[in-house]
């Protein structure tokens, strides 16, 4: 059989799941239910099927400090099933829960019905100009907070993502604002440290907050994990120059994983 006549039966299609479990979250007096997936994708691109311990990090710190989100216009870049997303589309006067996985996105699509949430759910491919632009005019509403779980898996997802939050931050009235909250799950301390120099090339500067400032205690089961957590947060600098100059979106997406 030549090549040609072994793709005419190949469907892909045929090992992908999209059977889903719902779950419910609790976060102090805050639930959460949610469809997602039990086990995770053997394909890169499909982790977002699953709620990591860093997603539930992450929305412990939503539903932690509700009042930042009271009102507010939310994003969540790299969303997967969205759990961090929904918690603050409890709150937030308008909330975009993202992904740039089409597969991804018919499950937000899923738990919008499934949550009756207020949220719209869009496609949003980092780096890329043509999709930022339509993300824009889609989600018509200044940003204020960014979320993002686990969405620094690989060191070339660092810059096409760096871009596209700071393209955001400047879309809006006053670009030194808008807070970006990042799940960050340290895998490779390479990646970590170009996150950490990109950024403050860009302009960003940079803290992380504590666990123990919005974590219950004894810390729920299901935000353990094998790799060390972090909530980092990314804001624009009026001291640095960098902050001031545009973003150019450049053609070096060729080999971009979009896991996250």
């Amino acid at each position: 059989m030549s090549d040609n006549e072994y793709d005419d039966y190949f469907n892909p299609s045929l090992f992908l799941n999209e059977n889903y479990t719902s779950t419910e979250y609790v976060f102090g007096s805050i639930h959460q239910k949610l469809l997602s997936s039990k086990a995770a994708s053997t394909d890169h691109d499909l982790t977002g099927q699953v709620v990591w311990p860093v997603s539930i990090l992450l929305s412990w710190f939503v539903a932690t400090n509700a009042k930042i989100f009271q009102g507010k216009n939310v994003l969540e870049v790299g969303a997967g099933a969205g759990l961090a997303g929904f918690v603050a589309a409890q709150f937030a006067a308008h909330t975009a829960i993202t992904d740039g996985n089409d597969v991804v996105l018919r499950l937000l699509k899923r738990n919008v019905e499934h949550t009756n949430a207020n949220c719209d759910v869009l496609k949003l491919l980092w780096g890329e100009e043509d999709s930022v632009i339509e993300f824009v005019k889609e989600f018509p509403h200044d940003i204020d907070i960014i979320l993002g779980a686990d969405v620094v898996c690989w060191p070339n997802l660092v810059l096409p993502l760096l871009r596209t939050i700071k393209y955001l931050m400047h879309k809006t009235k006053d670009m030194y604002k808008p807070i970006f909250y990042c799940g960050f799950v340290c895998r490779a301390t390479n990646t970590r440290d170009l996150l950490f120099e990109q950024a403050k090339s860009m302009g960003f500067k940079m803290w992380s907050v504590e666990h123990d400032k919005f974590l219950p205690s004894p810390r729920p089961e299901n935000v353990y994990s094998v790799k060390e957590l972090f909530l980092l947060c990314f804001q624009l600098d009026p001291s640095l120059l960098a902050s001031k100059e545009p973003v150019l979106f450049l053609d070096e997406l060729d080999n971009l994983q979009t896991a996250c």
